[in-house]
């Protein structure tokens, strides 16, 4: 299986197995220039099972572009929940303002 093999529009790259080819499986994404929605430009890897990549809006903090929402606040649960924020942490604020985690807001 490679990437030519990968029909299905939600799933069109190719996972390769590198001991066992039998278990080759096509998924979302394995890297953020597999993610064609401008608005789910990131790639979510899991690293224990890769059926379960997906394309999202961040994956790191390097993914979220816009400046007045530099902080990537990944969702362990559910990776289509992770959301571009102000901050996820007081050092992302301008200084002598800190973050208000529950808003993930500067104060």
């Amino acid at each position: 299986v490679n990437n030519m093999d990968c029909k299905d529009a939600m799933a069109p790259v190719c996972a390769v197995n590198m001991t066992d080819a039998s278990k080759n499986l096509c998924v979302p994404c394995l890297a953020n220039t597999d993610c064609k929605d401008a608005m789910k430009p990131a790639c979510s890897v899991n690293m224990m099972d890769a059926s379960k990549n997906i394309c999202t809006v961040c994956a790191t903090n390097t993914d979220c572009k816009n400046a007045a929402t530099p902080a990537c606040l990944v969702n362990a649960m559910d990776a289509t929940k992770n959301v571009c924020v102000q901050c996820i942490a007081d050092a992302q604020c301008p200084m002598g303002q800190t973050c208000d985690t529950m808003k993930n807001m500067c104060k």
